[in-house]
């Protein structure tokens, strides 16, 4: 088998007979990564309806760089490709022009419409009154945070677990923090209150 004749059947979509299918399986031993040859021994196999076709497809999918170029080469009718024709938007004559302005009339009417619900629903968002976002009293949660920060470094646990509960349910966000704070004091005063765990 020469060049030509694989070239003939790769562009041309030659039938391929039994002793093709030979050679290229030949040529699959040798070389079983050379995967236009396996293409063509798989299209071979289909055409030929071999009970082999399954099981050497499974093993080309693995081969083949694109299993889509894979789907295309063997199915035929998938590589038709769609030819777009273009029409002329305008025309040199009268009466053409006349009829594109008069099918151009009616999406003219639509583009209005549309350009009128816009114009109203700006209007209307124009209409409503702007709320203002209420601003929350950060300077007192960051006093009471002092507060519990300089609580904590005069050893006055009580009163710090008493601020952060307070915190805690002004700043529902911030819950699990502050729950994480409250248990790590608790956990201390227990620790300051028996001294014989600390040895």
């Amino acid at each position: 088998m020469n060049i030509q004749e694989l070239v003939g059947f790769w562009e041309n979509g030659q039938a391929i007979g039994e002793n093709e299918i030979k050679e290229f399986a030949d040529i699959l031993s040798y070389a079983p990564y050379c995967a236009p040859i396996r293409l063509l021994y798989l299209k071979g196999l289909k055409q030929t309806e071999s009970i082999h076709y399954a099981r050497e497809l499974k093993k080309a999918a693995v081969y083949v760089n694109s299993p889509r170029q894979m789907y295309e080469f063997l199915q035929e009718h998938a590589s038709v490709e769609k030819v777009r024709v273009r029409k002329p938007k305008h025309s040199a004559d009268y009466f053409g022009m006349l009829e594109q302005l008069k099918n151009s009339g009616n999406e003219t009417g639509e583009l209005q419409q549309l350009a009128l619900k816009l114009k109203q629903a700006r209007e209307n968002l124009q209409a409503e009154p702007v709320v203002a976002p209420v601003q929350k009293p950060n300077d007192q949660q960051s006093q009471l945070q002092e507060e519990v920060r300089s609580c904590i470094k005069q050893k006055r646990y009580a009163d710090a677990i008493e601020i952060l509960h307070q915190l805690n349910l002004n700043n529902p966000k911030k819950s699990a923090y502050f729950a994480d704070q409250i248990r790590f004091l608790q956990k201390v005063m227990e620790n300051k209150g028996n001294p014989m765990e600390n040895k």
